[in-house]
């Protein structure tokens, strides 16, 4: 009898029990309980694609009608000559297509820029729109007054705006 005893004490500090633990009714039926309970979390658990992060949707900025903002645009010159500077309008847009029909939202002057270079400008733009969602973009050379090789590619959307009031 005190073998078995001694032989169980040596079972249950192998796998770190108390002896006590098991002989006390709903012992084991706790802990299947917590197993079954962690087993439920793990596979109701909101499971990401491997190697994607959380996107997180985050509200478009918003603008009173009438209301004044900066816009940053980025222009490239993509061609093989330099462009000795130019303009940019920028539109607000109810579609995702900016033209030249859309309204009017500000723009200015782009500087010089080599073949390949980039230049970041900030314009003053204001929202003298109704309320509601647009997408703001930028037209490049918006008159053509500069001739190039490829002319459908001078405009451009970026990201949402809402007019609110």
């Amino acid at each position: 009898m005190r073998h078995r005893r001694r032989a169980r004490e040596r079972l249950c500090a192998r796998r770190r029990l108390s002896p006590r633990r098991d002989r006390r009714p709903g012992g084991l039926a706790r802990r299947a309980h917590r197993d079954e309970q962690r087993r439920f979390r793990q596979r109701h658990r909101r499971r990401q694609p491997a190697g994607s992060q959380r996107l997180r949707r985050e509200r478009p900025p918003s603008v009173l009608p009438g209301g004044s903002f900066d816009a940053e645009v980025t222009v490239c010159n993509q061609g093989t000559q330099p462009s000795y500077g130019t303009d940019v309008e920028l539109r607000l847009s109810t579609d995702a297509t900016v033209t030249a029909d859309d309204l009017p939202a500000g723009g200015g002057p782009v500087p010089y820029l080599d073949p390949g270079q980039c230049a970041t400008v900030t314009f003053p733009a204001s929202a003298y729109a109704p309320d509601g969602a647009y997408h703001l973009g930028a037209i490049v050379d918006p008159h053509a007054w500069i001739s190039e090789l490829i002319e459908t590619n001078n405009a451009t959307t970026g990201g949402e705006l809402l007019v609110v009031y």
